[in-house]
């Protein structure tokens, strides 16, 4: 349920679900007219792709193929981080 309401609060910068506020911290620039949604810190992006890697393993790979910008490098950076690991211990 957690990672369908994050999920949810993506792309839905002036609504979603209260959980997805903890999560994704609205951006804007100078202007207040171009924002973007980006993690709250990268431990709470870390805990994200841990949590959808056990739960979702489909769902995190959709989430990365739809997504842009700094969520979607901060989802890839983990993402990758946990794939290539066992290969280089």
């Amino acid at each position: 349920m957690f990672l369908a309401q994050v999920r949810r609060g993506f792309g839905a910068l002036e609504a979603g679900p209260e959980v997805s506020h903890r999560v994704l911290h609205i951006i804007t620039k100078d202007n207040f007219q171009l924002s973007h949604l980006d993690f709250a810190s990268d431990w709470v992006a870390n805990a994200f792709v841990e949590r959808a890697l056990g739960d979702d393993l489909a769902l995190l790979e959709r989430l990365v193929a739809r997504t842009s910008g700094a969520i979607r490098g901060h989802m890839h950076e983990q993402l990758m981080h946990r794939l290539l690991a066992p290969v280089g211990a």
